[in-house]
């Protein structure tokens, strides 16, 4: 639920937000959640942390040539 996520994410310790996003889906567009860091100052993603994403994309059926370029960042 979204009380729970929004507690894993650190939402109550003003690390993340909450932000409402339209993603685009082979079967069509939904809306969605995301979170957002606060404290933002650039840089990339963890590589465990893109390495989940690739996990989940590939897991949901994603394009091979997608899944491959998320598991070629550093």
């Amino acid at each position: 639920d979204e009380e729970a996520m929004d507690g894993w994410e650190g939402v109550g310790l003003g690390i993340y937000r909450r932000a409402r996003v339209r993603v685009h889906t082979l079967e069509g567009t939904e809306s969605s959640w995301l979170y957002v860091l606060n404290g933002y100052e650039g840089g990339l993603p963890s590589a465990r942390y893109l390495g989940e994403i690739a996990d989940a994309a590939e897991s949901a059926g994603a394009p091979h040539d997608y899944v491959m370029e998320l598991r070629k960042r550093p």
